[in-house]
Protein backbone atom coordinates (compact mmCIF):
# COMPACT_ATOMS: atom_id res chain seq x y z
CA UNK A 1 0.00 0.00 0.00
CA UNK A 2 1.21 3.25 -0.81
CA UNK A 3 2.08 6.22 1.64
CA UNK A 4 -0.72 8.03 -0.56
CA UNK A 5 -3.38 5.24 0.06
CA UNK A 6 -2.59 5.54 3.61
CA UNK A 7 -2.98 8.92 3.94
CA UNK A 8 -5.96 8.38 2.38
CA UNK A 9 -7.61 5.92 4.41
CA UNK A 10 -6.58 7.90 7.96
CA UNK A 11 -8.39 11.14 6.67
CA UNK A 12 -11.18 9.56 5.61
CA UNK A 13 -11.64 8.03 9.38
CA UNK A 14 -10.52 11.16 11.12
CA UNK A 15 -13.32 13.41 8.61
CA UNK A 16 -15.92 10.83 9.30
CA UNK A 17 -15.92 11.75 12.85
CA UNK A 18 -15.26 15.19 12.78
CA UNK A 19 -18.16 17.04 14.47
CA UNK A 20 -17.19 20.93 14.52
CA UNK A 21 -16.06 20.79 11.37
CA UNK A 22 -19.00 19.18 9.80
CA UNK A 23 -21.32 21.08 11.49
CA UNK A 24 -19.57 24.56 10.37
CA UNK A 25 -19.12 23.41 6.46
CA UNK A 26 -22.37 21.53 6.15
CA UNK A 27 -24.23 22.43 3.12
CA UNK A 28 -27.92 23.69 4.00
CA UNK A 29 -30.44 20.66 4.51
CA UNK A 30 -27.54 17.78 4.30
CA UNK A 31 -26.67 16.05 7.38
CA UNK A 32 -24.55 14.10 8.06
CA UNK A 33 -24.34 11.02 10.18
CA UNK A 34 -22.26 12.89 13.35
CA UNK A 35 -25.02 15.35 12.87
CA UNK A 36 -27.39 13.31 13.20
CA UNK A 37 -26.16 11.62 16.10
CA UNK A 38 -25.44 15.16 17.80
CA UNK A 39 -28.49 16.44 16.95
CA UNK A 40 -30.51 12.79 18.70
CA UNK A 41 -28.30 12.93 21.75
CA UNK A 42 -28.52 16.86 22.46
CA UNK A 43 -32.30 15.97 21.83
CA UNK A 44 -31.47 13.56 24.83
CA UNK A 45 -33.40 10.62 22.02
CA UNK A 46 -30.32 8.64 23.01
CA UNK A 47 -32.03 5.37 21.25
CA UNK A 48 -32.39 7.13 18.20
CA UNK A 49 -28.83 8.34 18.20
CA UNK A 50 -27.70 4.57 18.53
CA UNK A 51 -27.76 3.80 14.75
CA UNK A 52 -25.97 6.88 13.20
CA UNK A 53 -23.42 6.48 16.18
CA UNK A 54 -22.95 2.64 15.36
CA UNK A 55 -22.49 3.51 11.48
CA UNK A 56 -19.70 6.08 11.84
CA UNK A 57 -17.93 3.26 14.04
CA UNK A 58 -18.48 0.80 11.52
CA UNK A 59 -17.56 3.28 8.72
CA UNK A 60 -14.61 4.03 10.43
CA UNK A 61 -13.80 0.84 11.61
CA UNK A 62 -13.47 -1.19 7.91
CA UNK A 63 -10.60 1.24 6.92
CA UNK A 64 -8.70 0.86 9.84
CA UNK A 65 -8.87 -2.92 9.93
CA UNK A 66 -7.27 -2.10 6.40
CA UNK A 67 -4.47 -0.51 7.34
CA UNK A 68 -3.62 -2.55 10.30
CA UNK A 69 -3.08 -5.37 7.96
CA UNK A 70 -1.17 -3.95 5.40
CA UNK A 71 1.05 -2.38 7.80
CA UNK A 72 0.98 -6.30 9.87
CA UNK A 73 1.79 -7.46 6.09
CA UNK A 74 4.51 -5.08 5.54
CA UNK A 75 6.31 -6.02 8.71
CA UNK A 76 6.12 -9.96 8.29
CA UNK A 77 7.96 -9.51 4.97
CA UNK A 78 10.41 -7.60 5.96
CA UNK A 79 11.00 -9.28 8.97
CA UNK A 80 11.40 -12.63 6.74
CA UNK A 81 13.62 -10.96 3.91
Amino acid sequence: MSGASAAAIILFVETLKELPATLMLRPFNWDTLAVQAFAYASDERLAAATLPSLLITAAGLGPVILLSLQLTRAGQSRAAG
